[in-house]
C-alpha cells in the first residue's frame, strides 16, 4: 500500500499509517503497541512476512486511528485508512476462523455456519475489492488523481485482488458443497490453509542443512530425526502461526515407536 488506495470511494494512504505511528510512539501506554517503525518504514530488501501485514492492517490499528481522530489529534480524512485496516482485519479473521477460537470475543474468528455474519462480511468485501484501485501516492485527494500519471495496470490493479476474490468464491462454493452433500453444519477455514505443511517442510529443510533437493532416504531420515528429537514445534520468528497438526503427527509417531 505504498500507493494511495481508493477504498469504498475514499482515499487511504500509507502516510496516514506513518503519522499514526509517529503520534502513538510518543505515548504511554500505546494504543497500537504492535505497530513498530519496521512496519511503516519498510526496508528496501526486507523479508516478506505475513504477520507484518496482519499486524499493520489490524483491529488495534483501526482502534488507534478511531481514538486519535475522535480526540482531534489526527484529521478526519484518516478515517478512510482506518476503514481499510478494519475491513482487511475482518477478512483475515474470516479466513482464520477456527473451533479453537470459540473462547475469543472476536466475532469473525468463530467457525462459519449458514446463519453467521461472515457471509455478509465476505459479500461486502467482494464488492469493495472489485472497486479497489491504487493511485499515485502524491495525490492528496481523489480530485487530484487526473493531475498525475496513471500507474501501470499491474500496480493499479495488483494480482492480490483476484487472489482474494478467488478465495472468497472458493470458500462459498466449498461451504455449499460440504453442507449439502456431507452434512456439515459449520466449517473452520483455518484448517484449509497450508501453514501446517509449510511449517513441516521448514523443519525438514533445517534438518537437511543446505540440501534443497533431498532424496527419499534423506527426507525419511530428517522426518524421523525431527520426530524423535521433538523438533516438530513452530518457531517464534516463523512466517506462519502455530498449528496443531504437527503435534498430532509427533504423538502418532511416538505411539508407533513405543508399541514396537
Amino acid at each position: 500500500m505504498h500507493h494511495g488506495a481508493v477504498w469504498n470511494g475514499k482515499l487511504a494512504r500509507w502516510d496516514h499509517l506513518r503519522n499514526l505511528y509517529e503520534e502513538d510512539s510518543r505515548r504511554l501506554p500505546r494504543a497500537a503497541p504492535k505497530l513498530t517503525r519496521k512496519h511503516v518504514y519498510l526496508p528496501a530488501f526486507g523479508e516478506m512476512r505475513v504477520h507484518t501485514a496482519t499486524q499493520t492492517l489490524s483491529a488495534s490499528v483501526y482502534a488507534a486511528f478511531t481514538m486519535y481522530i475522535r480526540e482531534g489529534t489526527l484529521p478526519q480524512e484518516f478515517d478512510a485508512t482506518a476503514m481499510y485496516c478494519r475491513d482487511f482485519n475482518n477478512l483475515f479473521d474470516v479466513f482464520n476462523a477456527s473451533k479453537n477460537a470459540r473462547h475469543q470475543q472476536k466475532e469473525f474468528l468463530q467457525p462459519l455456519n449458514a446463519d453467521c455474519s461472515h457471509w455478509n462480511c465476505l459479500e461486502k468485501m467482494e464488492s469493495k475489492l472489485r472497486e479497489l484501485r491504487f493511485i499515485d501516492n502524491k495525490c492528496n485527494s481523489l480530485d487530484e488523481e487526473d493531475n498525475f500519471k496513471a500507474l501501470p495496470k499491474c500496480s493499479r490493479y495488483p494480482w492480490f485482488i483476484n487472489g482474494w476474490l478467488l478465495c472468497i468464491s472458493s470458500l462459498e462454493c466449498l461451504f455449499k458443497d460440504l453442507t449439502s452433500h456431507f452434512n456439515f453444519s459449520e466449517i473452520s477455514p483455518r484448517s484449509l490453509n497450508q501453514d501446517g505443511l509449510e511449517n513441516f517442510f521448514g523443519l525438514i529443510r533445517m534438518k537437511n542443512a543446505n540440501n534443497n533437493r533431498p532424496d527419499c532416504t534423506l527426507f525419511r531420515s530428517a522426518y524421523r530425526g525431527a520426530v524423535v528429537n521433538q523438533l516438530l514445534s513452530s518457531r517464534a520468528k516463523g512466517n506462519c502461526e502455530a498449528d496443531t497438526g504437527l503435534v498430532q503427527c509427533e504423538r502418532f509417531s511416538k505411539n508407533k515407536f513405543e508399541n514396537r
